[in-house]
């Protein structure tokens, strides 16, 4: 009887195990889509819904097979969305996304055999343009729409925007709840990558987990974004790495992890201070900040500034901050000469530069 409880245990077990395994799957494929090949998570950006269409254009030299392909992976991904997809001619100024097709030389080849250039204001899509071999179009098409609609990662697992799994002519399970969920009111333009994975895991359970195993996949959720903070954190006090699958994509930098680290940095500090998928630690976010900035990140220098003038933070946590403004020239730090200034005249930064 011993034995048979035993072995139940352990199959149950092993059972939770799997399952959970298969969700951190999930967990980190959404994760990963969030990742610039260049080292440096993306925040949230996408297209303007409320006319639920989108306009398009193909340039006339394309060959009709291609031409016919980006049509056809245009409307795919629209009806996902349930939008309308407006085709309009090449050089139109209302176009939001211009397909170029056309012969690369093998050298270009070498380099990119496509690739998406995004343009925005205000965290909202203004214009996409991807550029796409005749050699390989029918192989990338959906896979630079996906980074066209506002996810620039290639994660490891079974979506359009991997570089190593399956084929890519058309969209994945992943692709499809990617889309509709970053086209929901769930996901606020503007916000950390950090919110919107969190948002977007949730999701993910609330939606693709039967209802009965709904409770331990929320429970895997929370323990994995708890990890991937911690992973971050190493990363941002150097001693961790960014994702591995950037450096499977083949194209991260020396240049782009020290990129990315300075604005994990940035954006940890600001998660620390607004409590944003964390517990508040201001002692936390001053150092983060601090070390952004120091670092090159403005937007980090910009918030550390701001949180001295509000006088956020104690004499103690300050201290550095405020040695580091009196002593570094604004074309430095890269923020306006007013605002240093006002950040140095605060309470907290007198009372921590007093002799």
């Amino acid at each position: 009887m011993i034995k048979a409880l035993v072995f139940v245990c352990s199959v149950l077990a092993t059972t939770v195990w799997a399952q959970e395994s298969e969700w951190n799957k999930a967990f980190n494929v959404i994760w990963e889509s969030r990742w610039q090949q260049s080292g440096i998570p993306m925040g949230a950006v996408r297209w303007p819904s409320e006319s639920k269409s989108i306009k398009f254009s193909i340039n006339k030299s394309a060959s009709s097979s291609n031409a016919n392909r980006a049509r056809e992976a245009v409307n795919l991904i629209t009806k996902v969305l349930d939008w309308k997809a407006i085709e309009v001619e090449e050089g139109n100024s209302e176009v939001q996304i211009e397909i170029t097709i056309r012969h690369y030389k093998d050298d270009e080849l070498r380099q990119a055999i496509c690739h998406a250039s995004p343009s925005w204001a205000n965290w909202l899509y203004t214009k996409q343009k991807l550029s796409l071999s005749e050699q390989y179009a029918y192989r990338c098409v959906l896979h630079e729409l996906m980074h066209a609609f506002g996810f620039p990662g290639h994660p490891q697992g079974d979506t359009v925007l991997s570089y190593f799994e399956g084929n890519q002519s058309s969209l994945k399970p992943m692709d499809e709840f990617l889309l509709k969920t970053w086209y929901s009111n769930d996901i606020k333009v503007g916000v950390s990558p950090f919110i919107t994975v969190n948002e977007l895991t949730q999701q993910w359970v609330l939606k693709h987990v039967p209802q009965p195993q709904q409770e331990a996949a929320a429970a895997a959720q929370i323990k994995w974004h708890q990890d991937m903070l911690k992973t971050m954190e190493d990363f941002a006090t150097a001693k961790g790495e960014p994702p591995t699958i950037l450096y499977r994509s083949g194209r991260i930098s020396e240049e782009g992890v020290r990129a990315g680290r300075a604005n994990i940095q940035g954006m940890l500090g600001a998660a620390y201070i607004n409590g944003w998928t964390v517990d508040k630690d201001i002692s936390k976010a001053a150092r983060l900040l601090l070390m952004g900035a120091q670092a090159g990140n403005n937007g980090a220098a910009g918030i550390l500034a701001r949180h001295l003038t509000l006088d956020t933070w104690s004499k103690e946590d300050a201290t550095a901050s405020c040695q580091w403004l009196q002593t570094t020239p604004v074309a430095t730090t890269k923020l306006n000469a007013t605002v240093q200034q006002a950040a140095l005249e605060s309470k907290t930064c007198k009372s921590s530069l007093a002799p």
